[in-house]
């Protein structure tokens, strides 16, 4: 897994550095088929880094560096499955997306804004939004909070 994720992450820096140069409302589209274990993607900066968890359940990064400054709409969770990444030349930096799927669900973390501990994320015009926070002692099964 974690030699795949890093191919996916050497193309998204790839196809950032094309559309940085190419210039402004430049965009790309990858198809990428993202493997179970990603945790989430979050991008500031220049860097891309890939939060995945491994056997064992332990925890792991895969940060890559591009050449042109990125920006995205936050920390991104990632389900497995074949998904379309947005890569876009805001001309002064490289949007990118990666799109979720209508009314798919999955769990967040506190890494996610506003989710606290855990909550369940709905996927809506091709974003995350919080559905439910998992408070107390409840977490995240999927598609609801629950003990």
């Amino acid at each position: 897994m974690v030699s795949k994720i890093d191919a996916i992450t050497n193309e998204i820096v790839a196809a950032a550095n094309q559309v940085n140069v190419y210039g402004k409302d430049t965009q790309v589209t990858l198809s990428v088929d993202f493997p179970q274990g990603v945790q989430s993607v979050n991008i500031a900066g220049n860097e891309i880094v890939f939060t995945i968890k491994g056997k064992g359940n332990e925890i792991s990064e895969i940060v890559k560096i591009s050449d042109a400054p990125l920006s995205s709409v936050g920390l991104i969770p990632i389900t497995s499955g074949k998904k379309n990444v947005v890569v876009k030349s805001l001309g002064n930096s490289v949007l990118i997306n990666i799109k979720c799927d209508e009314d798919e669900l999955t769990c967040g973390t506190s890494s996610y804004p506003g989710c606290g501990n855990e909550c369940v994320l709905e996927c809506k015009n091709g974003a995350w939004n919080i559905k439910e926070v998992c408070t107390g002692i409840l977490i995240c099964e999927g598609e609801h909070c629950s003990i």
